[in-house]
């Protein structure tokens, strides 16, 4: 003898939104593993890249970064929409690095470590305030920065013009070290020129300047800024 046929299971509002929550969770958006990918490239290289890299990390970089910027919808306009950027990025991998004589002369096999790369964006003000913290290894791991201010303009509807402002080192004893090889230093960090922000996603931006290098970052949460200012 048959058994009856269970009748079909048919799910109540609150049950289906739920179901649909998970599967949301377990399924994330094209963005948000683009966003996933680019950080565990960019986790991978040691010191964001600042002192460079081997060539398969650099390899899975771009990977990822070509993925993130193939899963970017057609038309995507960042620059018309700039005040959605504002905000703290940490720099979390950048093909602007220091190596060899220039890392020598800069005093960073010894005396000076950078830290990290941040960027700070203000589109009311069409400012931008990156800064190169470093620890003063000679001054018992003392903080010190290179702080590059700049005003920025839309150019595209993926780029901005950038102008340098003021270049400055903190503290005194960073500037006494460094003043000398200003210059140098200009000729790796400056800004100035043009930025493509080819990817926005998940709380990371990709971007692609007019010297060739590519640039991965990450939006610093206020509770981390606020973090970090009462630690400091």
């Amino acid at each position: 003898m048959l058994a009856p046929r269970r009748p079909p299971l048919r799910l109540g509002p609150r049950a289906g939104r739920a179901v649909a929550a998970r599967a949301s969770a377990a399924s994330p958006t094209p963005l948000a593993a683009a966003a996933d990918a680019l950080r565990a490239a960019a986790a991978a290289v040691p010191d964001a890249g600042i002192y460079g890299s081997t060539t398969p990390l650099r390899a899975a970089v771009v990977e990822a970064v070509e993925a993130a910027e193939a899963a970017t919808p057609p038309g995507a306009a960042p620059t018309a929409a700039l005040a959605d950027l504002d905000g703290v990025w940490r720099v979390l991998y950048s093909t602007v690095s220091i190596t060899g004589s220039k890392r020598v002369r800069l005093g960073l096999k010894s005396a000076v470590h950078v830290r990290e790369v941040t960027q700070t964006l203000d589109a009311a003000t069409a400012t931008a305030v990156n800064e190169v913290r470093f620890v003063l290894t000679f001054l018992g791991s003392r903080p010190g920065s290179l702080r590059l201010d700049a005003t920025f303009a839309p150019a595209s509807p993926t780029r901005v013009s950038i102008e340098l402002s003021t270049a400055k080192l903190h503290p005194p004893q960073l500037d006494a070290l460094l003043a000398s090889h200003m210059e140098l230093l200009l000729s790796i960090f400056n800004p100035q020129g043009w930025l493509d922000t080819t990817f926005v996603g998940g709380g990371v931006r990709v971007g692609r300047d007019d010297k060739g290098n590519i640039f991965i970052l990450e939006r610093v949460a206020e509770a981390e800024r606020e973090s970090a200012a009462a630690a400091a």
